[in-house]
């Protein structure tokens, strides 16, 4: 996504581009939980923001069109609250999140223009298409699309965010974001595309992006207008998913290969502790707390990298 909506009053601003709605049906996430887990409809108060706070750095998306890896990596740092992953997506085999990008990129055909060399396609992506090259690559161990809009925030609080895909006005966003304090995006023009990190929801449906490096409100007008896609990413430790279900449907879009080993980030898994043991706790819920610590006793037992 290559376009910048230009107003010279205004500092240097993220890109928007060309709208590249996608979606795979056979990677349905609902249908691809363990037994037991059920996605849960309705708004609820809920943030990913609460160790990283508003500041989540541009990673490129002022320079380049890569809203879509962007929100990626955003993705990383929230499941791990921590700065730590960020610019890190697709390392070491690929340069941080802007060379993956350029590297998704090339694997789709694309050539760089002018003024960018031949090797540094900027281009957008596709959702589908770019969460299917990080799987091929070994750079995510699975990855699924919330094909009910109305379960965003269930996913988005139990799996560190949700990938959305938007069509929005890209003057009218800019102009939103550099309002201070932020004015809420609304229900807006449909002209361009861009990709966001859904990282905080509230019980009136309102809730916040992780975008151009910063958070941005939305309204509720705006979720029910301006969002066309939506995708989680599965850490090989979590036991909420049914990975013989989900490696069956991986395998039938992909075909059948082995992707590169993934490494097991530790902080990852007391990240996801963390999260699910303060839910816990705070509903007071000691059967919920056994039985996740129960779940997670069996993913370990059934990966031994782990």
């Amino acid at each position: 996504m290559t376009d910048q909506a230009n107003d010279t009053t205004q500092p240097k601003r993220g890109l928007v581009g060309p709208h590249r709605e996608s979606h795979e049906p056979r990677l349905a996430a609902h249908a691809l939980l363990a037994d037991g887990v059920t996605p849960v409809s309705g708004f609820v108060e809920w943030t990913g923001t609460e160790v990283l706070g508003e500041d989540w750095g541009m990673d490129h998306n002022d320079e380049v069109g890569c809203c879509g890896p962007a929100a990626t990596d955003h993705c990383n740092m929230a499941k791990i609250h921590s700065y730590s992953a960020y610019g890190q997506l697709g390392m070491p085999k690929f340069e941080g999140t802007l060379g993956t990008y350029y590297a998704y990129g090339r694997a789709m055909g694309e050539v760089g223009q002018p003024p960018n060399p031949p090797d540094h396609p900027d281009f957008g992506v596709s959702n589908a298409e770019w969460l299917g090259f990080l799987y091929r690559q070994g750079v995510i161990a699975g990855y699924a699309e919330v094909t009910d809009l109305t379960t965003l925030d269930w996913w988005g609080q139990r799996f560190g965010g949700v990938i959305t895909g938007l069509i929005i006005d890209g003057n009218v966003a800019s102009r939103d974001f550099y309002t201070t304090p932020r004015t809420p995006w609304d229900a807006m023009g449909k002209t361009d595309g861009h990709d966001v990190l859904y990282i905080t929801g509230h019980a009136d449906g309102s809730g916040a992006f992780v975008t151009w490096g910063s958070v941005q409100p939305f309204t509720l007008a705006f979720r029910q207008s301006n969002i066309t896609d939506a995708w989680v990413i599965f850490d090989k430790y979590d036991p909420s998913v049914n990975w013989p279900a989900l490696e069956a449907a991986l395998a039938e879009v992909h075909g059948t290969f082995t992707p590169p080993a993934q490494t097991i980030d530790h902080r990852g898994i007391a990240a996801w502790l963390h999260r699910v043991l303060g839910q816990a706790l705070a509903r007071e819920s000691e059967n919920l707390i056994v039985s996740e610590l129960q779940a997670l006793v069996r993913a370990i037992t059934h990966n031994p990298k782990l």
